[in-house]
C-alpha cells in the first residue's frame, strides 16, 4: 500500500501542482496510520469527529 500512496502523491505534487497534502485516519486504524507513517505525513493535530 505505501507504494500505492506515494504513486498518488508523486502525481498530485508533479501532475496536479499541488502545494501540499492532507490525510488522516481514525485512531483505532493503526495500518493506515502506519501507511501515512512510511509515506512521510506527520501528525498535525486529533480532530473528534461524531458518527452515525
Amino acid at each position: 500500500m505505501p507504494e500505492a500512496v506515494k504513486c498518488v502523491i508523486n502525481y498530485l505534487f508533479d501532475d496536479c501542482n499541488l502545494d501540499f497534502i492532507i490525510c488522516g485516519h481514525y485512531l483505532f486504524n493503526k495500518q493506515s496510520q502506519r501507511v501515512q507513517e512510511k509515506c512521510g505525513f506527520k501528525a498535525y493535530r486529533y480532530l473528534v469527529m461524531d458518527t452515525i
